[in-house]
């Protein structure tokens, strides 16, 4: 037999799974922002579309949506027409500082594992991307732990409320 919507019913609205979509939405722009080096481009004087598009041969209609996807989520900032860096994304997203933190956003935080979350959930096994032993692993970590040393206080903050 199959359910009927009663008119009459009020349908809730959906403002929990629109936060999440929407959270979905800038998690998928700030992976693709960091996979593309779009920091490091803007920083290199690659600062508007037109220049990044011939330099790289991507599409215009979607690299226009990306930065500006960026931009509403305050990692770069547009003024007219160059894009440019915020103190956060130079500070944090530029490849080769020692801040850089792209490399341990896009290893540690396993993006293909976080797919196979309830498999973990059923199996008990952590689905590891990748050997967290490894030399090039701890580099990932410099960025957070030179945070600790220069920023003492809100690390330890940050620490206590996890």
């Amino acid at each position: 037999m199959e359910s009927q919507i009663n008119p009459a019913q009020e349908i809730p609205q959906s403002e929990i799974i629109g936060e999440i979509e929407y959270m979905l939405a800038r998690i998928g722009t700030f992976r693709a922002e960091l996979e593309l080096e779009i920091w490091k481009k803007i920083a290199s004087g690659e600062d508007t579309v037109e220049k990044i598009v011939s330099n790289e041969e991507w599409d215009h209609a979607g690299t226009q949506v990306l930065l500006d996807a960026i931009c509403s989520i305050r990692l770069l900032k547009k003024e007219e027409v160059p894009y440019s860096l915020v103190p956060e994304s130079e500070s944090y997203l530029l490849p080769g500082k020692s801040t850089y933190k792209g490399d341990i956003v896009l290893n540690e935080y396993g993006w293909d594992g976080n797919g196979k979350f309830a498999e973990a959930i059923r199996s008990g096994k952590r689905p590891l991307q990748y050997d967290a032993t490894t030399k090039e692993a701890v580099i990932l970590w410099n960025a957070d732990y030179l945070r600790s040393w220069v920023f003492p206080e809100s690390y330890l903050e940050t620490a206590k409320k996890l």
